[in-house]
Parts: structure tokens; C-alpha cells; sequence
């Protein structure tokens, strides 16, 4: 998926409030969630294969 710059920096923007948001309620992002979000930023997966990386990552049933 090729994304234009301006999509690249939305989506970075969300994930970085995503981010901010975990952490005012005292959590934090583990190392590998944050790698998959910035392939998700830079369009290297799609919405559909984050979710499903996370899903596995936490044993979350679909």
C-alpha cells in the first residue's frame, strides 16, 4: 500500500495520541506493538493485519 506523506504523518499523529492516551491512564505500549503500529503508519500493513497481529499478541479471540 503506498500512502502519501500527509497519510503518514495522520496516522502517526493518531497512534501518537493512541500512545499519549495509554499513558495518562498509567500504561504503556510494549516495544513490539509500537514496531507494528509504525508499519501500520508507513502503510507496510493494512488496518486489517494490525489488528490481527494484536489480537494474536494478546490471545484476544476475533
Amino acid at each position: 500500500m503506498t500512502l502519501t506523506t500527509q497519510e503518514i504523518a495522520q496516522r502517526r499523529a493518531a497512534l501518537r495520541r493512541i500512545g499519549h492516551s495509554i499513558a495518562m491512564e498509567g500504561g504503556h505500549l510494549p516495544t513490539d506493538l509500537s514496531l507494528d503500529a509504525d508499519d501500520y503508519a508507513r502503510g507496510a500493513i493494512s488496518e486489517d493485519e494490525l489488528l490481527s497481529r494484536v489480537r494474536t499478541r494478546f490471545g484476544i479471540d476475533s
